[in-house]
């Protein structure tokens, strides 16, 4: 049995496809198998605590943020400030972790999808993402990580 989707959060003037795929990530089942997964979810972890130097006192974008799990671990390496961008309505639930676990003033999560996204300093230090999905390559989002790193890394 699956948990339903948090309804009303999906933008109408999606086209339907996208509606269907941003309510199916807005499933706690869909994101409980992704965290439940601990050598995948270690490896993030371990990849972004090894590198502070690249997150500390940076502006990041996590791009399709699930739960925030990524970007809880950039605010834990010292970035002052982490967009956490989910366009489902798993996002409910991403401000409500951080907001539980004190990093409310760091963590803001962006309720969108990334190609509608502006920030505040206009373009962000550092993108990050979890890529693979529990199929590997099924989520498709290559064409966001394109719009995110042209529209708004800095250059270099």
């Amino acid at each position: 049995m699956s948990l339903p989707a948090v309804e009303g959060v999906v933008p109408e003037n999606l086209p339907d496809k996208d509606k269907v795929y941003f309510n199916d990530y807005a499933t706690l089942v869909q994101q409980q198998g992704m965290l439940q997964d601990s050598v995948r979810t270690s490896i993030y972890q371990f990849a972004v605590l090894e590198n502070k130097s690249d997150f500390t006192g940076q502006t990041v974008l996590d791009v399709g943020a699930g739960t925030g799990i990524l970007s809880f671990f950039a605010a834990r390496a010292g970035a002052k400030r982490v967009y956490a961008v989910e366009a489902s309505g798993m996002a409910r639930h991403a401000e409500t972790l951080a907001k539980a676990n004190g990093l409310a003033d760091t963590i803001h999560v962006l309720n969108e999808r990334v190609e509608d996204v502006k920030v505040d300093e206009g373009r962000v230090d550092v993108l990050i993402s979890e890529p693979l999905g529990i199929a590997l390559v099924n989520e498709r989002m290559l064409e966001s990580y394109i719009y995110a790193r042209d529209h708004l890394l800095k250059p270099g």
